[in-house]
């Protein structure tokens, strides 16, 4: 099945069809997952993340409130011990996870101490 939404994806992308973050190329829930799927299926590591956040919040008409760090939106954050767009797999490992932020409270990560 993976294999089959892999081409498909790779169809509607060569159509011109307006691409955002969901379950429909087979990463079902782990969203670092689908990222590599996206570069897998040709989306460089930067156009995967801008899918995943810009892109997405626009499709859903919430580009107003979300899908970019800018005052006065709303945010989550991961920062990283790596470089996403050198590496996109890099989000799946746990151990590069310096901090995960949800509504601008440090959640997860070992810096998330440090913002108490």
């Amino acid at each position: 099945m993976r294999q089959d939404h892999l081409r498909r994806f790779a169809l509607a992308r060569r159509a011109g069809v307006r691409i955002s973050m969901g379950t429909d190329i087979g990463g079902y829930g782990d969203t670092a997952l689908e990222l590599e799927l996206l570069v897998e299926v040709g989306l460089s590591p930067s156009e995967a993340i801008e899918v995943c956040t810009r892109r997405s919040a626009e499709c859903m008409r919430l580009d107003g409130q979300v899908g970019t760090l800018e005052a006065g939106k709303q945010a989550d954050l991961l920062v990283v011990d790596g470089d996403p767009p050198a590496d996109i797999c890099i989000l799946r490992r746990r151990e590069a996870l310096a901090l995960v932020m949800q509504a601008g409270v440090g959640y997860a990560g070992r810096l998330a101490h440090a913002l108490t």
